[in-house]
C-alpha cells in the first residue's frame, strides 16, 4: 500500500500534461435517473443522439463514441463541488468521455489503458478551457492526479 501511495506522490511532479486539444462534435443527451446510494449525486443516463452522437476526437487522432451508459459525470466527491473548478458540470463532455472509457473496459471492450484515458480526460479538459479562452494548467493537474490516484486505479481495476 505504501508503494502505490509513493508512486502516486510521484505523479505530482509528472508525467507530464497534454499540450494539445482535441475536438467535440455532436451532442449530448443526459436524462436524470436517480440519487445514488449516499443520496447526494445525481445518476445520469447518457443517450447518443441518433443523427450526432458526441464524438471526441483526441489531438492523436483516436476517436470516442460514447454509447449509452448511466454516468454519474465525474465521480468527484459532492463535497468538491464548491470548489472552483470542480463542479461536475464545469467539463461535463470531459467527465462523459472518461466515463465511456471506464464503462468499454466493463463491457470488455477497452478503448485505452488507465493511464491513457486520465490523459485523455486532461486533454478533454484542457480543450474545454481553451474553447472558452482561460486555461488553468493547475487546475488540469489536480484532476489529473487525482484520477490517477491509488482510489482511481482501483475503480479501473475493479471493471471486468
Amino acid at each position: 500500500m505504501f508503494k502505490k501511495f509513493a508512486d502516486w506522490i510521484k505523479g505530482l511532479r509528472g508525467p507530464d500534461l497534454p499540450e494539445h486539444v482535441g475536438t467535440f462534435a455532436g451532442n449530448c443527451l443526459l436524462q436524470p435517473m436517480q440519487f445514488d446510494v449516499e443520496g447526494n449525486k445525481q445518476i445520469y443516463q447518457y443517450i447518443p443522439d441518433v443523427m450526432e452522437p458526441l464524438t471526441y476526437t483526441t489531438s492523436f487522432g483516436q476517436k470516442i463514441r460514447p454509447e449509452a451508459m448511466i454516468t454519474d459525470m465525474g465521480s468527484i466527491p459532492s463535497w468538491l463541488w464548491s470548489l472552483p473548478g470542480l463542479a461536475r458540470d464545469q467539463f461535463l463532455l470531459a467527465y462523459l468521455i472518461h466515463d465511456w472509457l471506464f464503462e468499454a473496459k466493463e463491457l470488455g471492450r477497452p478503448e485505452t489503458s488507465f493511464e491513457d484515458a486520465n490523459y485523455i480526460l486532461a486533454e478533454a479538459i484542457r480543450t474545454t478551457m481553451q474553447s472558452r479562452g482561460q486555461v488553468d494548467e493547475g487546475l488540469i493537474r489536480k484532476i489529473f492526479v487525482a484520477c490517477n490516484s491509488p482510489i482511481g486505479r482501483k475503480a479501473w481495476e475493479d471493471m471486468s
